[in-house]
């Protein structure tokens, strides 16, 4: 398929009658790209359900089962329903998807995305002393992620190979950053909770004002921090901690965006970083036994080092051993980290480690949430 100069791409084709392929403009081919991701996921979801499978895991795989990895080996096919004009296309409507899932996330105590808190719904944990303490765990681990993330950010400038900047340009990030958060955990947490009550008392056209606003902030908070020099989904974050946890809001909050977000969204993202895997890359014995050895160490630095402090802490050793295994589900949230450090030139991964990580973050979910249901059975 020849290169296609991206300043011509059209929104929409004028139809096969007029000789315009659909795949050669914006939309149709987003359309397509998307029923594709969601038809392999939710299949694959339905195969991984006897595993006690969460769906991200499926999602993710689908990526890389329609990526370079398995059927995109076809580089027509590749070039034809994903191209890579398209890319940006298909990785920005993934994207809002992560800005709206940083705030009902927070209101329902941040957790690794979808993965620990399904897994802990799925083995009815959620509301015991283990599936509170992993929950607590998952949300202090999360909130320390945005935070290097950002400072790594700010402190890189333009990241590697990027023109030297001053110093004072980092300096500045830092400050800039530090002052949206203190204004967000201020002024806009007392606004957010004046909208939380106003909201309960307030008929169905001021509620929708109040949820629209709310929304509206998501985006605009994810504007300012872009224009800082972090990225949107720290600010989306950051907003997600004003809104009020509990409530007749923020349930209503979760009610109209949850399923279009977590069913429709969220998958393009995580099956989008299936589609930048190409396990090709791993391809003689050293690069097989260096993934081997990076899920060893994965796996066995976070099962270890929280069964070991979970038992100072008395804790039984069935249980620090099942903490162990649900926080080894962890790391969705990295992922997303080092996707966006890349992205952002502060991680110095290559086309061979972004499937290495990939590797190690599916095979330690999949496998501690099926260990985590035999453990406790």
């Amino acid at each position: 398929m020849p290169e296609i100069n991206i300043t011509s791409i059209r929104t929409s084709s004028n139809g096969v009658w007029q000789g315009d392929n659909p795949l050669d403009h914006a939309f149709p081919l987003l359309i397509v790209q998307t029923t594709l991701i969601l038809a392999v996921s939710r299949f694959l979801a339905f195969l991984l359900k006897p595993l006690r499978q969460p769906k991200v895991i499926a999602e993710i795989a689908g990526g890389i089962l329609l990526g370079p990895s398995a059927i995109g080996r076809n580089k027509e096919y590749l070039n034809w329903v994903f191209p890579k004009w398209s890319t940006p296309i298909l990785e920005s409507v993934a994207s809002v998807g992560l800005l709206f899932l940083s705030f009902p996330g927070v209101a329902l105590s941040i957790t690794a995305f979808p993965v620990l808190s399904r897994i802990l719904a799925e083995l009815k944990l959620l509301t015991t002393q283990v599936g509170e303490t992993a929950m607590a765990a998952a949300a202090f681990n999360d909130v320390t992620a945005w935070i290097l993330l950002a400072l790594a950010v700010a402190l890189a400038g333009n990241g590697a190979g990027g023109e030297h900047k001053s110093p004072l340009i980092s300096i500045w990030v830092l400050i800039s950053g530090g002052a949206f958060v203190a204004i967000m955990l201020t002024a806009i947490r007392s606004a957010m909770k004046w909208v939380s009550r106003r909201f309960s008392s307030r008929n169905n056209m001021a509620g929708e004002a109040y949820i629209c606003f709310t929304l509206a902030g998501v985006l605009v908070s994810g504007f300012i921090t872009d224009l800082i020099g972090i990225h949107s989904i720290f600010g989306a974050f950051v907003f997600g901690l004003t809104i009020p946890k509990g409530g007749v809001f923020a349930e209503k909050l979760i009610d109209r965006i949850e399923d279009f977000v977590s069913g429709l969204l969220l998958p393009l993202y995580f099956a989008s970083s299936g589609l930048k895997t190409d396990v090709a890359t791993i391809h003689n014995g050293k690069s097989w036994g260096l993934l081997a050895l990076v899920i060893a160490t994965a796996c066995g630095g976070k099962i270890i080092g929280t069964f070991v402090v979970a038992t100072m802490f008395m804790i039984p050793a069935r249980e620090s051993l099942t903490l162990g295994l649900l926080m080894n589900t962890k790391g969705l949230v990295e992922l997303i980290v080092l996707d966006i450090g890349k992205e952002k030139r502060v991680s110095s991964l290559t086309n061979f480690h972004f499937p290495v990580v990939v590797s190690v973050q599916v095979f330690s979910s999949s496998h501690s949430a099926l260990c985590s249901h035999y453990i406790l059975c």
